[in-house]
């Protein structure tokens, strides 16, 4: 009967560290359930940092003739650094919701949107983002707010 216990407590252990070991490394790449909140210009000043990373992000989701970005009044681009945003849409992200149908139909109308949403960042170094090679992707997974930008 000894024998038992030593295997069964030896199994118990090993099962909390296979537990202990996945929630350490799904929290080394930036997975974890409360996103981050850095400003957009944290964000897009150093995009490297929070690569990977949850966040929610306060900003203005605009399109062009050729592609969406997102940006901050508060945070303009230079002649020298691109401070925006290329967002994509994650493959769970729920395109019927209230708060995409009011975007869609801001940007239909030729609009801007002041948006608040979750996503994940990508941010490599030295890699540029969609169509006008952004510094930073958004794979936007939830729009929390969204409402007409009244200046854009």
């Amino acid at each position: 009967m000894k024998n038992k216990i030593n295997v069964a407590e030896a199994f118990l252990v090993s099962l909390i560290y296979l537990f202990a070991f996945y929630f350490s490394v799904s929290g080394l790449f930036g997975q974890t359930s409360k996103p981050e909140e850095p400003s957009f210009c944290e964000l897009v000043r150093e995009p490297t940092k929070y690569d990977g990373h949850l966040v929610r992000i306060s900003a203005q989701y605009s399109t062009t003739a050729h592609a969406a970005l997102i940006a901050a009044k508060s945070c303009p681009s230079s002649s020298t650094e691109k401070y925006f945003a290329a967002p994509t849409w994650s493959h769970d992200f729920d395109l019927a919701g209230k708060n995409a149908k009011s975007l869609f139909k801001i940007l239909r109308d030729g609009g801007t949107a002041d948006v608040t949403f979750v996503g994940v960042v990508r941010a490599l170094p030295h890699e540029k983002y969609g169509f006008y090679d952004a510094p930073v992707q958004l794979e936007l997974k939830k729009i929390e707010t969204v409402k007409r930008d009244p200046v854009p």
